[in-house]
């Protein structure tokens, strides 16, 4: 997915909270691991966005996170632990 940026002075986690479904912690993990880029190259959390910048988004992450829930486990959106065996 790419984004056209049109606001300035905004770090890339909080503005993408506004512009996609992720959590501001997904997305902060999914720039940590370089699945999404600032006009193509690796970026930082803390990031201010400038207007035209253009974000990558590489969605296979969310297929990362799935196959890890499927693995290993992980608590669910109500705070119960499910276990999912491989």
């Amino acid at each position: 997915m790419k984004i056209l940026v049109t606001d300035d002075n905004i770090r890339i986690d909080k503005y993408l909270t506004t512009q996609t479904e992720y959590s501001r912690s997904t997305i902060q993990k999914m720039i940590e691991s370089n699945n999404i880029l600032i006009n193509n190259k690796p970026t930082k959390s803390n990031y201010i966005l400038r207007n035209n910048d253009e974000i990558t988004i590489d969605e296979n992450f969310n297929e990362e996170i799935k196959n890890a829930i499927k693995k290993y486990g992980i608590e669910d959106n109500c705070g119960a632990a499910e276990y999912i065996t491989p």
